[in-house]
């Protein structure tokens, strides 16, 4: 990573963790049967792409390149999800996956917040980070209206 200072790791973070958690969407999609949690789902991706462009301005306005998720990141996350849906396939346990995986998002945003915002980061960048927390949570909430 670049020499970025407490706003660009917080960013750097932000933006895997918006790539990710789309790429992880994306592959459930085509297992989804549910008309309503498709929507949801499509909705959600649709939220996290317009969450990584604010992200990539942000960097962009600081001097710093965005980084791309690299092949093993990408199949890493992508082994994580199918291992998860492999035995259970049913829109239920893919709304719980969806669900676990926007808490610990969450989670590990919270801390990497607390500990750049101890370290002197910008209001912009915590203020977006909480909007992508606020979002995961609530997305992890709403998924139980599917687990059955």
């Amino acid at each position: 990573m670049q020499n970025s200072g407490p706003t660009g790791e917080l960013l750097s973070r932000v933006l895997k963790n918006l790539r990710r958690t789309t790429d992880d969407l994306c592959s459930v999609i085509p297992g989804i049967e549910d008309r309503f949690l498709l929507t949801d789902v499509t909705a959600q991706i649709e939220k996290y792409s317009e969450l990584t462009r604010r992200t990539e301005d942000m960097m962009r306005s600081r001097s710093l390149s965005p980084r791309e998720m690299t092949l093993p990141e990408k199949l890493a996350a992508r082994g994580a999800v199918a291992v998860s849906t492999m035995l259970d396939r049913s829109d239920g346990n893919i709304a719980r996956v969806i669900s676990k995986g926007a808490k610990n998002g969450a989670r590990r945003l919270s801390e990497d917040m607390e500990r750049c915002f101890l370290d002197g980061c910008d209001a912009r960048s915590l203020t977006l980070c909480r909007d992508v927390i606020e979002y995961e949570l609530d997305s992890a909430e709403r998924m139980k209206d599917f687990t059955g």
